[in-house]
Protein backbone atom coordinates (compact mmCIF):
# COMPACT_ATOMS: atom_id res chain seq x y z
CA UNK A 1 0.00 0.00 0.00
CA UNK A 2 1.31 3.23 -0.90
CA UNK A 3 1.89 6.36 1.81
CA UNK A 4 -0.41 8.71 -0.51
CA UNK A 5 -3.71 6.56 -0.84
CA UNK A 6 -6.41 7.50 -3.11
CA UNK A 7 -9.56 6.61 -1.31
CA UNK A 8 -10.66 3.68 -3.78
CA UNK A 9 -7.58 2.04 -2.57
CA UNK A 10 -8.57 2.41 0.88
CA UNK A 11 -12.33 1.61 0.59
CA UNK A 12 -12.86 -0.17 -3.36
CA UNK A 13 -16.23 -1.29 -2.54
CA UNK A 14 -17.43 2.54 -1.78
CA UNK A 15 -18.88 4.29 -4.75
CA UNK A 16 -18.06 7.86 -3.30
CA UNK A 17 -14.28 6.42 -2.59
CA UNK A 18 -13.85 6.63 -6.13
CA UNK A 19 -15.95 10.03 -6.94
CA UNK A 20 -14.13 12.03 -4.34
CA UNK A 21 -10.71 12.39 -5.92
CA UNK A 22 -9.30 15.28 -3.70
CA UNK A 23 -9.75 13.47 -0.28
CA UNK A 24 -7.27 11.01 0.17
CA UNK A 25 -5.06 9.20 3.13
CA UNK A 26 -1.55 9.93 4.06
CA UNK A 27 -0.49 6.46 5.13
CA UNK A 28 -3.28 4.99 7.69
CA UNK A 29 -3.92 7.73 10.29
CA UNK A 30 -4.35 11.01 8.05
CA UNK A 31 -7.41 11.70 6.06
CA UNK A 32 -6.61 14.67 3.72
CA UNK A 33 -8.77 17.05 1.64
CA UNK A 34 -7.96 19.90 0.80
CA UNK A 35 -9.90 22.69 -0.94
CA UNK A 36 -8.68 23.27 -4.30
CA UNK A 37 -11.52 25.85 -6.01
CA UNK A 38 -10.83 29.23 -5.51
CA UNK A 39 -12.90 31.16 -3.22
CA UNK A 40 -14.13 27.74 -2.02
CA UNK A 41 -14.59 27.50 1.90
CA UNK A 42 -16.74 24.07 2.12
CA UNK A 43 -15.56 21.15 1.31
CA UNK A 44 -17.24 17.47 0.84
CA UNK A 45 -14.99 14.81 2.25
CA UNK A 46 -15.80 10.80 2.19
CA UNK A 47 -14.92 9.61 5.03
CA UNK A 48 -13.59 5.90 4.95
CA UNK A 49 -15.88 3.11 6.40
CA UNK A 50 -14.69 1.34 9.20
CA UNK A 51 -12.76 4.32 10.87
CA UNK A 52 -13.17 6.94 13.16
CA UNK A 53 -11.54 10.67 12.49
CA UNK A 54 -10.77 13.23 14.74
CA UNK A 55 -10.65 16.88 13.15
CA UNK A 56 -6.99 18.05 13.09
CA UNK A 57 -7.96 21.56 13.42
CA UNK A 58 -10.59 21.15 16.46
CA UNK A 59 -8.93 17.94 17.88
CA UNK A 60 -11.88 17.45 20.05
CA UNK A 61 -14.26 17.05 17.32
CA UNK A 62 -15.02 13.52 16.09
CA UNK A 63 -15.85 13.98 12.45
CA UNK A 64 -19.68 12.26 11.95
CA UNK A 65 -20.11 8.79 11.06
CA UNK A 66 -21.68 9.49 7.80
CA UNK A 67 -19.92 8.97 4.65
CA UNK A 68 -19.70 12.13 3.57
CA UNK A 69 -19.49 15.23 5.42
CA UNK A 70 -19.36 18.65 4.62
CA UNK A 71 -16.50 20.77 6.78
CA UNK A 72 -15.53 24.59 6.42
CA UNK A 73 -12.07 25.58 6.31
CA UNK A 74 -10.67 29.28 6.60
CA UNK A 75 -8.04 30.41 3.98
CA UNK A 76 -5.23 28.81 5.70
CA UNK A 77 -6.83 25.48 6.12
CA UNK A 78 -5.75 22.32 4.41
CA UNK A 79 -9.00 20.24 5.58
CA UNK A 80 -7.10 16.90 7.89
CA UNK A 81 -8.56 14.48 10.62
CA UNK A 82 -6.40 11.62 11.89
CA UNK A 83 -7.85 8.40 12.82
CA UNK A 84 -9.12 8.11 16.60
CA UNK A 85 -6.93 5.52 18.71
CA UNK A 86 -3.69 7.02 16.07
CA UNK A 87 -0.38 7.51 17.87
CA UNK A 88 0.16 10.47 15.49
CA UNK A 89 0.81 13.83 16.79
CA UNK A 90 0.76 16.77 14.79
CA UNK A 91 0.57 19.13 17.41
CA UNK A 92 -1.81 22.13 18.02
CA UNK A 93 -2.46 23.31 14.30
CA UNK A 94 -4.34 26.23 15.46
CA UNK A 95 -1.39 27.61 17.52
CA UNK A 96 0.97 27.11 14.84
CA UNK A 97 -1.05 29.39 12.31
CA UNK A 98 -0.89 32.33 15.38
CA UNK A 99 2.63 31.46 15.77
CA UNK A 100 3.38 31.74 12.10
CA UNK A 101 1.26 35.06 12.11
CA UNK A 102 3.15 36.75 14.57
CA UNK A 103 6.65 35.64 12.96
CA UNK A 104 5.23 37.25 9.64
CA UNK A 105 3.87 40.58 11.37
CA UNK A 106 7.81 41.01 13.21
CA UNK A 107 9.65 40.14 9.66
CA UNK A 108 7.55 41.58 6.66
CA UNK A 109 10.09 41.36 4.23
Amino acid sequence: MPIVRPLFLVDPKAAQSWTNWWTYQYGPDLLVSPIWEKGKRTQDVYVPTGSEWRDAWNPEKNLPGSPSITVNAGLHQCRCSFAVGSNLSIGDLNQEWKDSLEIAQKHPD
